[in-house]
């Protein structure tokens, strides 16, 4: 998405233009914005919700529904079964999330630690740990009926690291962060409380607004690539929200493979270096489409 200036009947005229290719042509959408100046934040916000719903209604809207009616069979299965498949996943996406960060486990590893409760040889006993509380925080988000919240998300991560980085656990982060090997940056950690804040009051008034898809990878993409709010771990929280708001909201999970990273750090980064959320958003909706888990749902 990027946001242009044309001339037209000779007077600046502003748009928001999204491009993409379908079979090999090149099209475009298109929201105008106004003549001769940028509009006021409120009008300019409304008309980018606006922008962003035409996105999803004209190139994602019928496979999203597509997903949604297998995914809406799949909710009609027996209890036991449902709950197999829900495992199942959350062993994958614990393996996988838990990887991208550099977890010494293999799928094997994982699978046993939580199927069987043995512990792999030579592994480090922190990275078991993590492994743990991951799968026990992905099924208490399961069950529960609480609505995102700063403190909801201070829990989630409390949940996943008390065990491991009790010093931050469940704290905003106080001090400045880079990732290792990225030119992201990210703002000061005196403003890290306001910012979450002002998180919490867009998703209360986007939720409504925008599709659960969008909604979910937004969300995401604003703790992990815009604020990154904790001193580590907002990869791991981030995409446990992520799924949290997908599966509050009928929708399958996303699991996001660690033979996947390399573009998914790459959308993140030119996001945060661009200053440009539709670059991730436009990565991850056409990753939620091909995620093959939820393909035996359709």
């Amino acid at each position: 998405m990027e946001m242009l200036k044309r001339v037209r009947n000779k007077r600046n005229y502003y748009s928001f233009v999204y491009s993409y290719r379908q079979n090999n042509h090149l099209k475009h959408i298109e929201k105008g914005i106004g003549y001769d100046t940028i509009p006021p934040f409120e009008i300019l916000d409304k008309k980018k919700d606006e922008f962003y719903n035409k996105i999803i209604e004209k190139r994602f809207k019928d496979d999203f529904s597509k997903i949604k009616s297998g995914y809406d069979y799949f909710l009609t299965y027996p209890t036991e079964l449902k709950k197999q498949e829900l495992r199942k996943f959350g062993i994958n996406f614990t393996f996988n999330s838990n990887r991208i960060e550099g977890s010494t486990l293999s799928y094997r590893d994982t699978q046993m630690l939580l199927d069987e409760d043995i512990s792999p040889v030579k592994r480090s006993f922190k990275d078991c740990l993590e492994i743990y509380f991951h799968m026990k925080s992905f099924n208490i988000l399961l069950d529960s009926k609480k609505e995102i919240s700063v403190k909801f998300i201070l829990e989630l991560h409390k949940s996943l690291f008390s065990e491991t980085k009790s010093d931050i656990a469940g704290k905003l982060r106080k001090g400045n962060v880079s990732i290792r090997n990225s030119k992201a940056k990210f703002p000061p950690h005196e403003n890290v409380k306001v910012l979450m804040k002002q998180l919490i009051q867009w998703y209360n008034a986007k939720k409504r607004i925008y599709h659960p898809v969008l909604l979910a990878g937004l969300f995401k993409y604003k703790i992990v690539g815009l604020i990154h709010n904790f001193a580590d771990g907002n990869g791991r929280v981030s995409r446990m929200l992520m799924n949290y708001i997908l599966y509050k909201n009928g929708y399958p999970m996303v699991n996001i493979r660690y033979k996947d990273r390399f573009s998914y750090y790459t959308a993140l980064e030119r996001s945060n270096l661009q200053d440009n959320e539709m670059i991730f958003i436009n990565w991850f909706l056409k990753y939620y489409l091909r995620n093959d888990y939820f393909k035996f749902y359709l």
